[in-house]
């Protein structure tokens, strides 16, 4: 398992602290592309789970999601690059 040293936030890449509250958030395979996943840091997650250091930037996922059906930057999201 990862130490809270090695953990970056997937959207703006800052390193996670003690006192953070951070999330993971993944697409569930099994139930395809439609279903997301949203869990506190500490909590069990899967492998694929993108980490997210705070409300803003989970919702950037979130957003992402919505938009493309991924959680991987996008170059344009609604007209506006993120």
């Amino acid at each position: 398992m990862a130490t809270e040293n090695s953990i970056t936030c997937d959207v703006c890449g800052v390193g996670k602290k003690a006192v953070n509250h951070w999330w993971k958030v993944w697409i569930a395979p099994e139930k395809g592309p439609a279903e997301l996943r949203i869990v506190a840091a500490d909590s069990p997650s899967s492998p694929f789970a993108k980490d997210a250091c705070g409300q803003a930037h989970l919702h950037t996922l979130v957003d992402r999601w919505m938009e493309t059906g991924s959680l991987e930057k996008s170059e344009v999201l609604c007209g506006t690059p993120v």
